[in-house]
C-alpha cells in the first residue's frame, strides 16, 4: 500500500511539474494595427506600433468587407481557412477566431527568413507554417490584425510535429499584414 502511494505521489508530482513547462510554452500572439488614411500616408513618427496606410477612401472598407479581404490576403501567401466557414469570408470581419490549414514553406521562403534571422531556419527539412486563433477587425479606420504562428517539421502534411528549434513568429505575421496591406490598398482605392 506504502508503494502504491508513493508511486501515486510521484506521477502527481510529475505531472505538476510538467504543467508549468506546458504554459511557458504557449505561443504569444503577434499584433498589427494599420490605420487607414486618405491622401498622403501619415509620418510613422509619433504613432508608436500604429502604422498609417494610404487607402485613398477609407470608408470603403468596413466590418462588411475586412473578411473577404483577409481571405484574398490569406490566398496571396498560399494558405486558406481551416474549416472553410459556412458563410464565407464575411463573418470573420466581427473579430471571431480563425485558423488556417499549413502550408508548405518554399526554398525561397526560407532563404528570405534566413537573410536578417539571429537564428537561421534548416534548409534541408521540409517545414510547415500555419495560423491559430486569428482575429481582424476594423473600427474607426483602425484594422488590428492578431495571430498566433505555429511552425511545424516534417514528411508530409500528415506528419508533422512541432519545430523544437528558435523561430521569430513575427516573419509569418508580417507576411500576412504586407498581403493584407496590399488589399486594403487596392480596395480603398479602386475606381
Amino acid at each position: 500500500m506504502k508503494t502504491l502511494l508513493k508511486v501515486r505521489a510521484a506521477i502527481i508530482a510529475g505531472v505538476l511539474a510538467i504543467a508549468p513547462a506546458a504554459n511557458a510554452t504557449e505561443i504569444e500572439p503577434d499584433k498589427s494595427e494599420i490605420l487607414l488614411v486618405s491622401g498622403e500616408a501619415m509620418a510613422a513618427g509619433g504613432m508608436g506600433a500604429i502604422t498609417p496606410l494610404n487607402v485613398c477612401d477609407p470608408s470603403r472598407l468596413n466590418q462588411k468587407n475586412i473578411g473577404s479581404l483577409l481571405g484574398s490576403a490569406l490566398t496571396e501567401i498560399d494558405l486558406s481557412l481551416e474549416p472553410t466557414p459556412a458563410d464565407g469570408y464575411q463573418a470573420i470581419g466581427a473579430g471571431t477566431p480563425w485558423n488556417t490549414a499549413a502550408t508548405a514553406l518554399g526554398k525561397k521562403q526560407v532563404e528570405d527568413y534566413n537573410k536578417d534571422a539571429a537564428e537561421t531556419l534548416p534548409v534541408n527539412v521540409k517545414l510547415y507554417f500555419h495560423f491559430l486563433d486569428g482575429r481582424i477587425t476594423i473600427s474607426d479606420d483602425l484594422v488590428t490584425l492578431s495571430t498566433r504562428t505555429v511552425l511545424e517539421r516534417g514528411t508530409s502534411f500528415q506528419w508533422r510535429e512541432p519545430f523544437t528549434g528558435f523561430y521569430s513568429s513575427k516573419y509569418f505575421h508580417n507576411q500576412l499584414r504586407l498581403a493584407l496591406e496590399r488589399e486594403l490598398t487596392r480596395n480603398g482605392c479602386q475606381n
